[in-house]
């Protein structure tokens, strides 16, 4: 992982892709996914599947967000089976269904590209109705592209406590140190 953060530290010119990763928010963990593109243009998650205890220092948090990024892919095979697939991802959070996660996460995404990092809170509009999921709440922010990977992990906890819920209670409160 060193090299990788040499290269992504370096003067050198960046490059023109983007690299997407997302982390949900529990009671007492994070979860830190990558993503890849499927040919079709969207993206979908992929292992690994990152979990941080909430007691975890910032610089452990930095660390798996860039892992994360790190193991962006940007072009993966379609799952054959998306119902199938998205099973599997609620089980490796630890959930049976897509609404036992909506009722229990917060969700940020986050972004690294020749800008920097892009940190996106979003509002969980729950598991029914015309606002369900999550959804941007236009709180995103940027951090700069040579930031320590201890000030990249307390984005994603500044990332997660702009979050909002329509559950209650919220899970928000969790989110700082």
């Amino acid at each position: 992982m060193l090299d990788w953060l040499k290269v992504l530290y370096s003067r050198l010119k960046p490059s023109p892709v983007l690299r997407y990763a997302g982390g949900y928010l529990f009671s007492a963990r994070m979860v830190i996914v990558s993503f890849g593109r499927v040919p079709a243009g969207f993206f979908v998650q992929c292992d690994p599947f990152i979990e941080v205890p909430l007691e975890s220092d910032d610089e452990k948090i930095g660390q798996a967000v860039l892992k994360s990024l790190k193991d962006f892919r940007a072009h993966i095979a379609a799952p054959d089976d998306f119902a199938a697939h998205r099973k599997k991802q609620l089980l490796a959070l630890g959930f049976g269904s897509e609404r036992q996660l909506q009722r229990q996460a917060l969700y940020c995404s986050f972004t690294l590209g020749p800008e920097g990092f892009k940190f996106e809170p979003t509002h969980n509009g729950g598991a029914s109705g015309d606002s369900k999921g999550f959804q941007p709440n236009g709180a995103a922010f940027t951090l700069p592209l040579l930031s320590s990977v201890a000030e990249i992990g307390a984005a994603l906890r500044r990332s997660f406590s702009l979050c909002t819920t329509s559950n209650q209670p919220s899970v928000s409160a969790h989110a700082n140190h």
